[in-house]
């Protein structure tokens, strides 16, 4: 059995006025007998901030506002925005080195946004297909778990893709059946998803920082991005970034 656990990066509606222009979703998949360990590894990082930074380990990171300088997350000093990047860089190279070993991976879906258009389900439509394939290619099973916020939604979608979960073939029909969709349920994600407080969970953490840093690789760069060498830092999970999600991509984001 796997632990998947999801969140999101990015506006769902652009227009020309505000908006992101792409909307992300991320997956940290870790298997369960591997759980134990990982969680050891975040919580030893949280630790080193505690000691170092001054940080308390209840403290939610946020990606959004600890890397745009919001809030004090210290208790004992004032965190620079370049001390705020190297924080994260730090904690991203730890996980790249240290996880590969315990089997987890990272699944990455980028939605482009069209002008009114709401992109959220498309994007839940494509990770979980995307999640499904793999775990049915691996011969595990696995549990969502999501940040609080969205449960109608997303438990509507979930419960829509067991029952019916259209699927175009890439050669134009299939070849057994001479259709031009197939319907491929998600039989491998086991259950309605859940859905955990972030505040209370180091894993949806994580993955709040892999889609935020993930979003800002496909978005226009600001100036504050490229002073603080932002987009360099989601590059940095290439040994456990799921590449075979996509062939269109270098580093397996899904794009189409």
């Amino acid at each position: 059995m796997d632990l998947v656990y999801l969140d999101e990066s990015g506006d769902v509606i652009y227009t020309k006025e505000k908006g992101t222009r792409n909307f992300v979703l991320s997956a940290f998949i870790v298997p369960e007998e591997s759980w134990n360990a990982v969680f050891e590894i975040i919580k030893s990082f949280r630790q080193y901030l505690k000691k170092e930074y001054g940080i308390p380990m209840y403290k939610e990171l946020h990606a959004r506002d600890f890397l745009n300088g919001r809030g004090r997350p210290s208790k004992t000093k004032t965190l620079t925005k370049f001390e705020r990047v190297e924080i994260t860089r730090v904690f991203l190279r730890g996980l790249a080195k240290k996880l590969p070993e315990h089997g987890v991976y990272i699944i990455n879906v980028c939605v482009p946004n069209k002008e009114g258009e709401n992109n959220y389900d498309v994007g839940v439509d494509r990770i979980f297909n995307r999640i499904e394939r793999t775990l049915k290619a691996r011969g595990r099973k696995g549990i969502l778990i999501f940040d609080q916020g969205k449960e109608h939604l997303v438990t509507r979608i979930s419960r829509k893709m067991r029952i019916f979960n259209p699927i175009p073939s890439r050669f134009g029909v299939w070849l057994d059946d001479g259709q031009m969709t197939k319907n491929i349920t998600t039989e491998n994600i086991v259950g309605d998803p859940f859905f955990r407080d972030s505040a209370e969970d180091y894993f949806i953490q994580t993955i709040d920082f892999v889609a935020f840093l993930l979003l800002k690789n496909f978005e226009p760069p600001t100036e504050h991005v490229k002073k603080y060498n932002i987009m360099d830092l989601f590059p940095i999970l290439e040994p456990i970034l799921y590449k075979p999600a996509s062939k269109y991509h270098p580093l397996g984001i899904v794009t189409k």
